[in-house]
Formats: C-alpha cells, structure tokens, sequence
C-alpha cells in the first residue's frame, strides 16, 4: 500500500455486524476507489514507459548515427535518414492506435471512480434501522410534521398532518402515509374519541420508535449541555435544508452523534454527508486526543467532512485543540496537513 495515500485502516475491509448478530467481509468502497485511480496512473506510466523504451531501443540510436555520418559524407545517405524518420513515424502512430484503444476504458473507469459514493443510504440504514432511502424531501417533512405534533401532545391525523407540513390533503398524501405505515416508519391507530354516532373513526400516524429517536434524540447517558447542543444542531441544519438524524443512543460501534445530508434539487447529496460531533465543555478540556481521533476515524469511514457542534463560549479551545494536536504529532508535515483539513472540518457554536 502506497503510504503516501494514508494508512492501510483507511482503505482494507472490515467485519460488519448485522442486526441478527452475523457478521461479513465488507470491502470498503474508499478501497476500490483507490485501486483504480493506481490502476488508471499505472496505465498511463504503462504506455509512456513502453513507448520510451520502443524509442530508444534502436531508432533513436541509428538516426543519430547516420545524421554523423550525413555530417561527413554529404547527401549520400539521405535515403536512409529519411527511412529511420518514416521508422519513427510509424511507432508514433502505433502508439497513438494504442492509447485510443485504452482511452474509452480509462474514461469508465475514471467515470466509475467519480461517480462512486463514499456513504450510502444501504451504510445508514444499517445505522438507523430503517430504509433512510424513503426519506425523500416530502416524506421527511410529512415526518417532522408528525413529530411537532406529537411532542404538543395533537392528534396526528390526516389534517393536522397536512396542516403541519404545509401539504395538500388528498388521496396522494393518504397513500404516502399508507406506504410509511407499510415500510416501518409508521404507526397507525384508530382515533376512537373521533368515532360519533354514524361517523368514522380516523386514522391516526405515530412515528417508529426508531425514526423518533433519529429526530428527537433522547436525553440517555448525555449530560445535559451535550443534549441541548446535539438538539440545537439538528434544528439549525433541518432549518437549512438539510436532512439532519440523531443516531442511535446505543450504539454498537464507532458512529457519530448525528449525521447531515445536504440537498439536492431532486433528493439528497449522499456523497456529501457529514458527520456531526457534540463536544461538550468538560470535552473539550479534557479529552483532547479523542477529538483527533474522531477526525481521522470519520474521515476513514467515507465522511466527507466533521462538524464539531459546541458552545461558543468553547470555540477558540477547540480549534486550537485540533491545531496543537496536529502540530504535536506531524510536525513535518502540519502546514500541508491543516490546509487539507481546514476544508473537511467546520465548527457550529451554539449561545447556552
């Protein structure tokens, strides 16, 4: 492995563990990216070298021999120059040949490389345990909607919910609703205090315990400042347009706290999604080479880019945190380091 790309961990497979407690071989897609850019630069190093070595095998050789020769002898042997030029010739346009040849297939494979995503909608589900793919704009708002009622204690039925997400009631919503029901996501039960004489009973949609927790995460083992930050966060970036998830409180690996989507015209940006870190103040303080590990481990795992969420009383002590860890650690190459991942890390502070 070329060490100049970051170490082996970034790129080698890794055992994961499914819900039902198998576990499989898992390639991690960084890996195939790698192996064909190496394999588009060795094509390329391929062909120069090859052609190198055709030239200076033996044309090169006699066209300078007998230009000497033409020095010394007048035009005697200007038949034969002209024989070595045609020489050099055809062994450019051989090569040309070639190159055409191999160029559609190193455009594919470049064209598979640009188009390959570093987290997938298959990697977060697996996370969440739910198709996070159904999230589309619409039904995630149809799903914040449902939450805000829920949480002022409101029934959630078909009007409200349409009221809620500024949606149009009409057959299409209650197929959408119907199809949520179906795949998970949500809960239907009858609204029987709806239920008067000749009339019937509405239906009410209650979000999965699994899709509550990734939207309102609960309180579990984080301390109080950690809580409010991670919930702040997440109602900033749902403000922006992005589809912002808590991830589970239990969680059975190295994830981050939340993850961050941005949008698309037509859906989400998967390849740009960002892990979201809450760092609280005692955090901070105290664990300083836990937040340079979280770098490097979420940036192995295909995010993108870090958002550090914290207050902002705390904003200056972070960033000089990540800088001084840097420093200490890859004196040699800190400068090239930090313009790097200048670009990969953001900070959010938020007023407590």
């Amino acid at each position: 492995m070329d060490r100049r790309r970051g170490d082996e961990g970034f790129y080698a497979e890794y055992y994961k563990t499914l819900r039902n407690g198998d576990k499989i071989l898992v390639i991690k897609p960084r890996a195939m990216k790698l192996i064909a850019e190496l394999l588009a630069e060795k094509l390329d190093e391929e062909i120069m070298r090859s052609t190198l070595r055709l030239i200076k095998k033996r044309t090169i050789k006699k066209l300078i021999s007998l230009l000497h020769e033409l020095v010394k002898h007048e035009n005697s042997l200007l038949p034969e120059v002209g024989k070595v030029l045609q020489e050099l010739k055809d062994l450019k346009n051989q090569t040309g040949g070639l190159c055409a040849q191999l160029q559609p297939l190193r455009d594919k494979m470049l064209e598979r490389i640009e188009s390959w995503p570093y987290i997938t909608p298959e990697y977060l589900s697996d996370i969440f345990g739910f198709d996070v793919s159904l999230l589309t704009p619409r039904t995630y708002v149809i799903l914040l909607a449902i939450n805000d009622l829920e949480s002022r204690s409101e029934k959630p039925n078909i009007t409200n919910i349409s009221s809620a997400a500024r949606i149009r009631r009409d057959s299409n919503l209650e197929k959408l609703l119907e199809g949520l029901v179906r795949a998970g996501l949500l809960e239907a039960s009858k609204d029987v205090e709806s239920s008067g004489a000749g009339r019937k009973s509405k239906n009410l949609f209650h979000l999965s315990a699994k899709v509550r927790e990734a939207l309102t995460p609960p309180r579990g083992s984080m301390s109080h400042e950690s809580w409010t930050l991670l919930n702040c966060a997440l109602s900033r970036l749902r403000n922006r347009g992005y589809l912002a998830l808590a991830t589970p409180a239990e969680k059975v690996a190295s994830i981050p706290d939340a993850v961050a989507i941005p949008p698309t015209p037509d859906g989400w940006d998967w390849r740009s999604t960002i892990a979201v870190e809450v760092e609280s103040e005692k955090e901070i303080r105290y664990h300083k080479r836990h937040i340079l590990n979280l770098i490097f481990r979420r940036l192995r795992q295909g995010y993108v880019k870090i958002m550090f969420v914290c207050k902002s009383s705390c904003r200056g002590e972070l960033v000089n945190t990540i800088k001084d860890g840097l420093k200490r650690f890859f004196p040699d190459a800190y400068e090239k380091l930090w313009r790097s991942l200048r670009k990969k890390l953001s900070v959010m502070t938020i007023n407590l």
